[in-house]
This record gives structure tokens, C-alpha cells and sequence, in this order.
């Protein structure tokens, strides 16, 4: 119980592969148990944790994917919807001629204001 709430806690499985033996079960729940003492919901740690871990993973993920990766997805996804031919070519060339040479290899991540504005003064 923690502030007059009462919740469960799974520790895992019983039987089965990985599964988690009485006395083991028993250590995990005192140390559960102590956390709730000193004022720490248990569940919400865990789910922080892994949000935690997740917004890693992501922007782990973020700083691997440059931004020519990321503009060809988008023109890929989008050029359909796009019904001049003419059009569609022109989005490739303009990306491939103004903004791949400056951050075409840059991660996504990375491209800020001052990079947008050094390319579009160029176009300007």
C-alpha cells in the first residue's frame, strides 16, 4: 500500500524457462516491499525506466539516420499525392543540388536553424 492505494506486482514466471524460484521471489518482494516504505511506487519506477530506455533507443536511432535518409522518406511517402510530374522531379533536384551538399550526411538530429537559413540564403 502506498498512499492508501493498493497495488499487485508480478515478479515473473514460477515454472518454465527463466522462472523465478521461492526464495528469489521473496527477496524481490522484500526489496519491493521497502521501496513502498521509503515512499517510491514500485510500478511507476518500472514504467519510467523503461520510458527512459525507450527515449534512449530512439534518439540512439535519431543520431544514426541522416537527414538525406530522412528527406527521401518523406518525398517517397509524399510524391504520390503530388500530381505534376514536373513537380515531383523538381523536389529531388532542388534537395539534391541545394540541400544534400550541406547536410545531406549530417544526422537529422543535428540540423538546426542556422543550417535551414545557410541554405535557403543560397536559394535566395
Amino acid at each position: 500500500m502506498l498512499n492508501g492505494n493498493s497495488r499487485d506486482v508480478g515478479l515473473g514466471a514460477a515454472a518454465g524457462l527463466g522462472a523465478l524460484s521461492l526464495a528469489n521471489a521473496r527477496v524481490e518482494a522484500t526489496k519491493l516491499r521497502l521501496k513502498v516504505q521509503s515512499g517510491i511506487a514500485p510500478i511507476e519506477e518500472r514504467d519510467r525506466e523503461e520510458a527512459e530506455k525507450l527515449a534512449a533507443a530512439q534518439a540512439a536511432l535519431i543520431a544514426e539516420t541522416t537527414f538525406k535518409e530522412v528527406a527521401e522518406a518523406h518525398i517517397d511517402a509524399n510524391e504520390e499525392s503530388w500530381r505534376n510530374p514536373k513537380h515531383r522531379q523538381q523536389w529531388r533536384k532542388t534537395m539534391a543540388d541545394y540541400v544534400y551538399p550541406k547536410i545531406g550526411d549530417q544526422s537529422v538530429a543535428d540540423v538546426d536553424t542556422p543550417h535551414v537559413l545557410s541554405i535557403l540564403e543560397s536559394i535566395w
